[in-house]
C-alpha cells in the first residue's frame, strides 16, 4: 500500500475514535448539551418546549418535572431551522407522541442564518445529512454546506478547542485572540476574495427571496400536523417598548394559523413587564420571572389539556 494510502487510512481511524469518545464529554454550550440529552433518550416527555433564551430561561428556572415537559429552548443564534432539526430529532426518539408542542420565542419568524454564531450553534451542531442538505438548499451558499461536512466527516475539527486545551493547555480565549488577518499582499487577497464571495452569495440569497425561518416555521407546523400534534406558539414578555413590535409579530402570524390547523398561537399570555423586571433588557430577572409565573402555569395547562 502506497504511504498516502495509509496517511489517509490513520486519519479516518483516528477521527474515527474521536466521534466516539469525544461526544459525551465536550460541550461548547447548551446544543451540544441538548443533542446529547436527546440522543440518550432524556427528552421524551408529553410536552415538548422549543424556543430562543428567553424561553430557556423563564421555563428552567419554573421547575417543571422533567417527566412530564421537555426544555428543549436554547439560544436564538439556531433560529427557527435549528429548533425544527431539534423537534426532529426529538420526535425520531419519542416513544409515543408529544401530547403538545410550545414554541416560546420573541419572533420565530426572524433569522435567515447569518448571524456571528451561527456556524458555532448551526454547521458545527447539525449535522446529519440531511440537514447539511437542507441548509445547503436554503442559503444557496456551498460555503456553508462544505463547512457543515467538514464538521460532519472530522471530529478533530468539531472538537479543534476541546483538543487544544486539553493537549496543549491553550483556552478558549487565546484560541480565539490567535487568529488573525493575514499580513501584507496576502491579506489583502484574501479581503478582496472574502468580498468577491460575499457578493456572489448576497446575490444568490436575494435571489431566493423569503427568509428561512418562516420557512422552517411552516414546515414545524406541517410535520407536528402530520402527527396530530398541537403547536402552541407562546409570546414572549417584552418590555412596553418592544410591546407594539411583539404584536406586528402576532399579526403576521394569522397566515400560519389559517392554514395548519393544528397552530394557536396564543395571543392572551402576551405580557408587557416594566424594565426593572428584566436582566438586559430581553432576559426576565428574578422579579420577572415571578410575575410571570403564573402565565406559565396558563401555557402548560393548555398544553396539558391539548389531545
Amino acid at each position: 500500500m502506497k504511504t498516502w494510502a495509509w496517511v489517509l487510512l490513520v486519519i479516518a481511524a483516528v477521527e474515527a475514535v474521536l466521534h466516539v469518545v469525544l461526544p459525551s464529554r465536550s460541550f461548547n454550550h447548551e446544543v451540544d448539551r441538548l443533542l446529547y440529552a436527546i440522543r440518550s433518550g432524556r427528552m421524551n416527555a408529553p410536552v415538548v418546549i422549543l424556543g430562543d433564551s428567553v424561553a430557556r430561561g423563564i421555563f428552567e428556572n419554573a421547575d417543571l418535572p422533567p417527566d412530564r415537559y421537555a426544555v428543549a429552548a436554547c439560544n436564538q443564534a439556531v433560529e427557527t431551522a435549528g429548533q425544527y432539526f431539534l423537534l426532529r430529532r426529538i420526535l425520531e426518539r419519542h416513544p409515543g407522541r408529544p401530547r403538545a408542542v410550545i414554541f416560546c420565542a420573541i419572533d420565530p419568524r426572524a433569522g435567515d442564518l447569518r448571524q456571528p454564531l451561527t456556524e458555532n450553534y448551526v454547521q458545527r451542531c447539525f449535522t446529519r445529512w440531511r440537514e447539511i442538505g437542507a441548509c445547503l438548499r436554503g442559503t444557496r451558499d456551498p460555503a456553508f454546506g462544505l463547512k457543515m461536512a467538514a464538521y460532519k466527516l472530522l471530529a478533530s475539527f468539531r472538537y479543534r478547542i476541546h483538543l487544544q486545551r486539553r493537549l496543549a493547555g491553550v483556552d478558549d480565549r487565546a484560541i480565539l485572540t490567535a487568529a488573525g488577518r493575514p499580513a501584507g499582499a496576502a491579506g489583502r487577497a484574501a479581503d478582496a476574495a472574502h468580498g468577491l464571495f460575499a457578493r456572489l452569495n448576497a446575490s444568490l440569497r436575494h435571489r431566493r427571496g423569503e427568509r428561512l425561518s418562516p420557512r422552517y416555521l411552516r414546515r414545524m407546523a406541517a410535520l407536528l400536523e402530520a402527527r396530530g400534534i398541537p403547536l402552541l406558539i407562546l409570546p414572549a414578555p417584552t418590555t412596553p417598548e418592544q410591546a407594539a413590535h411583539c404584536r406586528r409579530v402576532m399579526d403576521k402570524l394569522r397566515p400560519l394559523e389559517d392554514a395548519y390547523g393544528n397552530v394557536t398561537v396564543l395571543r392572551e399570555l402576551y405580557r408587557a413587564y416594566p424594565p426593572d423586571h428584566f436582566a438586559d433588557g430581553w432576559h426576565l430577572n428574578a422579579r420577572g420571572l415571578a410575575r410571570h409565573r403564573p402565565v406559565i402555569g396558563q401555557a402548560l395547562q393548555r398544553a396539558d389539556g391539548e389531545l
